[in-house]
């Protein structure tokens, strides 16, 4: 799944670290100090940061579950988020990307599911008509 994990990128110039690039970048999220950071796409990531900080200031823990793109390993990952646990979120670009609150909506949705908060793809948007 493309829009959750990307592939490896030469690291950005510091003199572009403003614009936001076309081609996707890969953040990560560290989750309890692992090792084994976990990669997603920047604009998935920054979506992904915007519910998990709201969940957590509320202090609800949940599930997060995510699928591994089927080039590594088509595997199924899922973890308990919890405000006792430390989480970072790093980005590979000082640019913040645009919220869409569609897909946040849709991440709040998801994450108060029995399921918990699930990765899924930007919604599209609709046509003017």
């Amino acid at each position: 799944m493309d829009y959750i994990r990307g592939r490896n990128r030469e690291a950005p110039d510091p003199g572009r670290a403003r614009e936001i690039p076309s081609e996707t970048t890969v953040g990560t999220i560290r989750y309890a100090g692992s090792d084994l950071p976990m990669k997603f796409e920047d604009r998935f990531l920054a979506h992904l940061q915007v519910v998990i900080a709201a969940k957590l200031r509320r202090g609800e823990g949940f599930v997060f579950s995510w699928t591994d793109p089927p080039e590594t390993a088509n595997g199924r990952n899922s973890m308990w988020i919890d405000s006792h646990i430390s989480i970072e979120f790093r980005f590979s670009y000082a640019a913040r990307a645009p919220i869409n609150p569609d897909w946040i909506e849709l991440l709040f949705t998801s994450s108060n599911s029995t399921n918990g908060l699930v990765a899924l793809p930007e919604p599209e948007k609709e046509a003017d008509l």
